[in-house]
């Protein structure tokens, strides 16, 4: 695998970049909703049908269901936990859903990404803030904005999104190569942790990067059952 990675890198020679959050992303705006997530408990029905987030983990944050009628619909964005012992906690949210409370959303701001672009993305973000937020230092997006995220570059440094690409469609190969694709979901994960966590322990750039990107592949599907 190690192989394959530096064959990649060097095929687009790849550099490393550090961004300010606010110099690639943007909140974005909701209406507020008329609802407590306490209210919602258990509503799920052809009225409450739309996911809504909060500052959970459980399902992505999308724990409860609200109206469609009057909420901002939310779709291809990045989802960031505000408060209690998940604040900072990010997912990329690729189908419908509207914002609740204690969480926000974010867009990358210069052009519309593919679902595996954000997948990359949410995972430097994620190794960029991860653990360093808490109760009483919430990741607000004013706190969050200028933090920095280190990504992969070509010779204009410009993000290499078709070097992201190629680098997520090689991690599928790999799973499958593994025979993971017909191993229990359960099974899949417990071999990918033990191989990536070796493969985290090397210096090369952008290997930090793998062990998070599998893990939101297996949870988006994009590795297929």
């Amino acid at each position: 695998m190690e192989k394959e990675l530096n064959q990649l890198k060097n095929k687009y020679s790849i550099d490393w970049r550090e961004f300010e959050i606010q110099s690639l992303f943007e909140k974005v705006p909701t209406k507020k909703l008329p609802y407590k997530a306490q209210d919602l408990k258990n509503r799920h029905d052809k009225i409450y049908c739309l996911p809504a987030l909060t500052a959970g983990t459980l399902n992505q944050g999308l724990a409860y269901y609200v109206p469609r009628e009057g909420a901002t619909i939310l779709k291809n964005v990045i989802s960031v936990s505000a408060n209690g012992a998940n604040t900072g906690v990010m997912y990329y949210q690729p189908r419908e859903f509207t914002v609740l409370q204690d969480s926000y959303a974010i867009k990358y701001i210069h052009d519309e990404l593919k679902p595996k672009h954000y997948t990359y993305l949410v995972s430097a973000l994620q190794k960029s803030i991860g653990g360093r937020f808490d109760w009483s230092n919430k990741a607000g997006w004013e706190r969050i904005k200028t933090e920095l995220i280190k990504l992969p570059v070509k010779f204009d440094g410009k993000i290499a999104f078709d070097y992201i690409e190629e680098f997520v469609n090689t991690l599928e190969a790999y799973l499958q190569a593994k025979g993971l694709k017909t191993w229990s979901r359960a099974k899949r994960k417990r071999k990918v942790c033990k191989d990536l966590k070796q493969l985290a322990r090397d210096r090369l750039n952008g290997i930090n990067f793998i062990f998070m990107n599998y893990l939101k592949l297996i949870r988006l599907n994009l590795i297929k059952d």
